[in-house]
């Protein structure tokens, strides 16, 4: 449950994230939790301030405070390293975005540097508006891309095979058309919506005609 509130110590608006893991939906949800809390927890040990501050209560829950100024410490070290390198005309954080599907529609790749998760759905939107994938190989993502044929996937602990691999479609617009086209095919074949109803039906199909038989052998 998340909650906005204004402190008495101080006019400022505060935003509280009060979670319980058991009561999460699934495991990508519990994973962006754990995320979260080992990134700010990193953060306190390199002594980065103001941050957003994490109490876990009785069992298995978390509180997470967010102040705007706490909230803004978890980019700045981010925009930090983009101006120092020279890439702020390249290199954007849009923040909350609701135009999606248009930001996917002028990308040539998509780059998923993720730890872990439930299941490819990035990827899969991206997939279904031509971009080739970077991304890395874990439980979901794996299961949605097919290591050099829309994309290629890396070691979720190895920033420099992804840095490569971006580099090798930077050079090569022809693999990145291919691997666009094909990832499109895939994502409408196998996770369209008609897609999705074809596996469910095919589901109940086979479940009657299994219960068909058993009937059949009891008679």
């Amino acid at each position: 449950m998340a909650k906005s509130k204004t402190t008495k110590d101080e006019e400022q608006k505060v935003l509280e994230l009060e979670y319980k893991t058991e009561l999460l939906p699934s495991a990508q949800h519990k994973t962006g939790l754990a995320g979260l809390v080992f990134l700010v927890r990193t953060m306190e040990e390199r002594g980065m301030a103001p941050l957003p501050e994490v109490t876990r209560g009785e069992g298995e829950s978390w509180t997470i405070r967010f102040t705007r100024e706490s909230f803004q410490t978890l980019f700045d070290e981010l925009v930090e390293m983009r101006d120092r390198l020279g890439l702020t005309d390249r290199v954007h954080f849009p923040g909350y975005c609701q135009e999606v599907g248009r930001l996917l529609r002028d990308a040539d790749v998509f780059c998923l540097m993720s730890r872990g998760g439930g299941f490819g759905l990035g990827v899969v939107e991206a997939m279904f508006m031509k971009c080739a994938v970077v991304a890395t190989d874990v439980r979901g993502v794996n299961e949605v891309v097919q290591e050099g044929v829309q994309g290629f996937l890396v070691p979720d602990d190895d920033d420099e095979a992804a840095a490569n691999r971006l580099l090798e479609l930077h050079s090569d617009r022809s693999l990145v058309e291919r691997q666009a086209e094909a990832g499109h095919t895939r994502a409408k074949e196998a996770f369209s919506r008609e897609a999705l109803l074809r596996n469910i039906a095919k589901v109940y199909e086979e479940l009657l005609s299994n219960t068909r038989k058993q009937r059949g052998d009891r008679e």
